[in-house]
Order: structure tokens, then sequence, then C-alpha cells
């Protein structure tokens, strides 16, 4: 659903006449609809994207070319330069598919599945227990106090360790001296 842009020509508007000065409001939903059947003339007002400002403001018509506005002066930065149809609010995207449990579950899956082999694989080298301070080899089982039983998948410079555990996978730090 498209904003409701509302349109009023102040040069030709009663300051005196309140009611009938609304009377004479347009009302028209598409920019370029409301620029083709509102007919303009120079010294107008309308609503114009500024190429300076960046958004969509009011700007008076200063030339127009075969019936078409052809360049407006922005009325908050006194800017002159060629027409823009206002952008307005722009329709929401669909939002994004959220990932369904079952995605979610074969995920989990398949790094406790990882997490497994990797942890009968490992059993041959002697668990450590973690410390920021221990330095831990490659394939080595890390008992963590909150995290539980990891292995090291990889090393990353200087002193941090990937870790897989039964759910997830974490950056840990090892070997601070």
């Amino acid at each position: 659903m498209s904003e409701l842009i509302i349109h009023y020509n102040l040069s030709r508007l009663h300051r005196a006449n309140a009611p009938d000065n609304l009377s004479r409001l347009h009302r028209v939903s598409d920019p370029k609809e409301r620029r083709a059947k509102v007919p303009r003339n120079t010294g107008e007002e309308i609503l114009a994207y500024c190429t300076a400002c960046k958004m969509d403001l009011i700007a008076v018509i200063v030339a127009m070319t075969k019936g078409k506005i052809a360049k407006v002066q922005c009325k908050t930065c006194k800017k002159d330069h060629g027409y823009k149809d206002p952008k307005g609010a722009k329709e929401p995207k669909a939002p994004l598919k959220q990932a369904s449990s079952s995605a979610l579950e074969s995920r989990v899956t398949s790094i406790e599945s990882e997490w497994k082999r990797l942890i009968s694989e490992a059993t041959k080298i002697p668990p450590m227990t973690y410390s920021p301070k221990t330095l831990f080899p490659l394939g080595v089982i890390v008992k963590h106090p909150t995290f539980g039983d990891g292995v090291v998948i990889r090393l990353h410079y200087p002193n941090k360790a990937e870790v897989i555990f039964r759910e997830d996978i974490k950056l840990l730090i090892h070997g601070r001296t």
C-alpha cells in the first residue's frame, strides 16, 4: 500500500477562509499520477526528491518543459536541481524466512555428529583442562568448566583456538602468558 500524499497549492489558497482551503486539497497516492492529473505552473509548490538534501521535501517549480516539471528549487536548502519524483515510503521487503526448526535441528545434529566423531578420534591423546594460560595442540580434547568436553579443530594466530563442543563451536583464548 503506497503512502497517501497530500498535495496543496499555497499560491491559490485563500488563507482567510479555512474550510474553503481544505476543499482544494488534492489527494493522489501515486506521484506520477499526481503530476499528470494536477495542472502545474511555475512558482507552485510540490513534493520532490532533493538531490542535495537526499530526501523528499517541498520544492518550488522553477522551469517546465513541454508541460512537465524540469527544474525545482528546494525550500529547505534553496538549491535548484532537476525534478525527481519523491522517493516516498517504500514497501517493506518480504521478511526473510526464519530457519525452520528442522533446519536448526539438522545443524545441531551435524555439529553434534562431528563432535562425536572428533571425540572418538581424539581419545588417544589425554584430555586437558581449559585455562587461558595453557597452550593447546590441534586435535586435543579440552575439558571446559562451562561448555563441557570439546576438541580443538583450528588454531588462530597468535593465541586463539577454535573448539567444537557438543552444541556449538567456540573461539577460546589459549597460551596467554
